[in-house]
């Protein structure tokens, strides 16, 4: 066992010590990988704030959505039974415009 183990603590007449001081050393160094690792994890992993907007140029607009039930309202306004193929054909376009881009 000569030379396989080339630290000064084995190399003492007092293995148990020696040993000791080992499992010493690995505990702090595991004491320090986990700290490392959690400080890491809890300020590593932040999303940054978008920047705010320069001065003088106004924030991005809101988009309101509407829902299903608006939507519905809206249509019986709009669409009656006088002009009910005009708006079919009209949705007919914008679907066909929309599938050629």
């Amino acid at each position: 066992m000569a030379g396989w183990i080339e630290s000064p603590l084995l190399q003492d007449s007092n293995k148990p010590i020696a040993i000791l001081e080992i499992k010493k050393m690995l505990g702090k160094l595991i004491t320090v990988v986990v700290v490392v690792m959690l400080t890491i994890a809890g300020f590593g992993c932040k999303k940054k704030p978008a920047p705010p907007a320069a001065p003088g140029q106004p924030a991005a607009p809101k988009t309101e959505v509407k829902s299903q039930a608006e939507y519905n309202e809206m249509a019986k306004k709009q669409i009656t039974k006088d002009n009910m193929q005009t708006e079919l054909d009209k949705v007919e376009k914008e679907v066909q415009q929309e599938g050629l881009r």
